[in-house]
């Protein structure tokens, strides 16, 4: 069913000019949302901070990761003790030294499966480790046979 203005009655065509806005009127008037993380850093931090406070990009965010992974721990602890270093790079250089001082891997672990994917696990559930052989189909006889001895097993 056509939807344009030709289909359209009086009353219906007077309702839309009703409705219109006027020139120079906003079709959005409270304006676009306040960003509310923005102002709680303009609440919390100086104005010279706060034009440094820009997100990292994914660049710069793979870039530090993969630093982490190859720091040692002295550069990690110099890292993390730095004022100027970003809070993301911080945390991980911490995560790391305090894995690293517990004898575990778990930072590490989980950077390099971000950075460089989940190693391949082959899980082998049907043969055992043995081979796979292609066969050869069965005729209808050899089917009817088999099905029967499957019945007579289960």
């Amino acid at each position: 069913m056509p939807r344009g203005k030709e289909t359209m009655t009086e009353s219906q065509l007077a309702n839309i000019e009703s409705h219109k806005w006027q020139k120079g009127q906003s079709g959005n008037p409270r304006g676009k949302k306040k960003d509310r993380v923005k102002a709680l850093l303009k609440q919390v931090l100086p104005k010279s901070k706060l034009k440094k406070s820009e997100a990292l990009t994914l660049d710069e965010i793979n870039t530090i990761e993969r630093s982490i992974l190859s720091l040692e721990l002295a550069d990690l602890q110099v890292l993390a003790k730095a004022d100027e270093t970003p809070a993301y790079a911080k945390t991980l250089a911490m995560a790391a030294i305090i894995d690293m001082k517990n004898g575990k891997t778990t930072t590490m672990d989980r950077l390099m499966d971000r950075q460089y994917g989940k190693p391949q696990q082959k899980v082998d559930i049907t043969t055992n480790g043995k081979t796979l052989e292609q066969g050869t189909p069965l005729t209808r006889e050899e089917q009817i046979e088999y099905l029967k001895k499957l019945e007579e097993e289960y």
